[in-house]
């Protein structure tokens, strides 16, 4: 039976980069639409029969599949799509913003898969039903702590974020130009998440790319760098020469400046950036008053 299921598992993991790679030839004519959804859904779409038939015949567990499907299964796409088509480490960003895009994109199906299932397990077992209620109640307990600390959170932060605006006179209206794109530049920024666990700390760093593209004025004397969301706009944007209207403001009492929209002015900038911390601390006190008076009545109805 034992070697029965690593057969199982064996021939669901090479099924994925099967697909991918049927997927990836067949993208140029269907475009990146047909990779990024036709791959999880095919898959997912599989785990489901699958799985039905794995678990009742050979008593393999849906969840050990399903982490060798989405751990193991996804790197062997990557990895044999780089045996047969080496040159694509040439242009690797884009290779990893794939990457990621599409496990992005394989999340919320998953997710999806997942509570069919366990909505179908619900029906068909009344004990499922009772464990789902003690969870379900522990899940509503937790979310509402997280409710209320991050409202909270967001008002401290937009605080700060008032407290810490520049008045108009700090600035010195130098005027509206027309910044030119010259120069692209793919920047890896280095992060770093902390795992808070038992008796342990443990730091994963990682990197995040940014695709940077220059504009200067005609002159050479400003300067103003814009983030683009994909490595072809960056250097599209530096091809064609793009050109946009910023106004530059000086700062008063210190070396520096900043740029701006050109349809915008020194006070309305000031004023944009107070009205966007006054919405979010309206909110936020907002969503507390709400979940107060939630919480109030249901302890009224509680105690009747």
């Amino acid at each position: 039976m034992i070697y029965k299921r690593a057969a199982a598992v064996l021939g669901s993991v090479l099924f994925c980069p099967a697909v991918f790679l049927l997927l990836w030839t067949a993208r140029i004519d269907g475009g990146a639409f047909l990779l990024l959804f036709g791959y999880p859904l095919v898959t997912a779409a599989y785990f489901i029969a699958a799985g039905g038939v794995f678990q009742k015949k050979l008593g393999l567990r849906r969840g050990a599949l399903c982490l060798w499907m989405a751990l193991m299964g996804y790197a062997l796409c990557w990895v044999f799509l780089l045996l047969c088509q080496p040159d694509l480490l040439q242009d690797w960003g884009i290779v990893f913003s794939v990457f990621l895009l599409l496990g992005a994109v394989q999340v919320p199906v998953w997710l999806a898969v997942w509570l069919g299932l366990w909505v179908v397990s619900l029906v068909r077992s009344p004990e499922a039903r009772d464990r789902a209620k003690k969870r379900g109640k522990m899940l509503l307990n937790g979310l509402f702590c997280l409710a209320v600390f991050t409202p909270i959170m967001l008002i401290a932060l937009s605080v700060k974020t008032w407290l810490a605006i520049k008045p108009p006179e700090a600035y010195a209206d130098q005027g509206v130009y027309a910044f030119t794109a010259v120069d692209y530049e793919l920047i890896w920024e280095k992060r770093t998440r902390h795992h808070h666990t038992t008796g342990s700390n443990r730091i994963t760093t990682y990197y995040v790319p940014f695709y940077w593209v220059t504009y200067e004025t005609a002159d050479g004397r400003w300067q103003w760098q814009d983030n683009k969301p994909t490595q072809d706009i960056g250097k599209q944007a530096v091809r064609e020469g793009e050109t946009v209207e910023r106004r530059v403001l000086a700062l008063v009492d210190e070396e520096g400046y900043i740029t701006i929209d050109g349809a915008k002015t020194v006070q309305g900038y000031v004023d944009g950036q107070k009205l966007s911390c006054g919405v979010l601390i309206g909110g936020s006190l907002a969503v507390l008053a709400l979940e107060g008076g939630v919480y109030v009545l249901w302890r009224r109805n509680k105690r009747l």
